[in-house]
């Protein structure tokens, strides 16, 4: 549940559910949202899925976006001189319809949502469990910004595994 300052940030296919949120999105001051096809299904995400917190002070400058949302209204709002951000302008990324976001994200074969299996927390993961014995053919590791790295760096990592019979599974680790 973002509150952005400072950034230009694209939100796609993001599931709130959250009974207590207080909002789901909070945009600030120099924040620069396209806020993408994304799914507010409790009544909490509902009443609130977005909040102006850059009209309270004098720093007012803002840019928000939004469009294909599912219980949110599309708008654009704006305040001050910079353009809006529009992703499509730097790269491209299919987005699901926002009606599938609840049934994408709950599926645990997808890699999103709160996946990470792990046996301990002690100094770090001991193991990651995985669905079958059958041993992956390739493991490779991504950084939060979606690099690809050698090996798991301090903090949240994302590792790909490749089986041989196709599959293949994405799990979130905290090194």
């Amino acid at each position: 549940m973002p509150r952005v300052r400072y950034g230009q940030v694209h939100i796609q296919n993001c599931l709130y559910s959250s009974s207590n949120a207080h909002y789901c999105i909070g945009y600030g001051y120099k924040s620069n949202l396209y806020v993408e096809n994304n799914a507010f299904i409790s009544a909490a995400a509902k009443k609130t899925p977005w909040k102006n917190y850059a009209t309270s002070g004098s720093k007012k400058d803002y840019n928000i976006t939004t469009v294909g949302n599912l219980n949110a209204n599309d708008f654009q709002s704006k305040s001050g001189s910079a353009e809006y951000f529009i992703p499509s302008d730097h790269y491209t990324l299919k987005a699901y319809d926002s009606s599938l976001v609840q049934e994408v994200v709950a599926n645990e074969e997808n890699g999103a949502g709160a996946t990470l299996d792990i046996t301990s927390m002690t100094d770090g993961i001991d193991a990651v469990e995985t669905t079958s014995s059958e041993l992956p053919t390739s493991i490779t590791y991504y950084n939060m910004n979606g690099m690809e790295i050698s090996s798991p760096q301090p903090g949240i990592n994302i590792v790909k595994i490749q089986y041989a019979d196709g599959r293949t599974v994405n799990r979130k680790i905290r090194k």
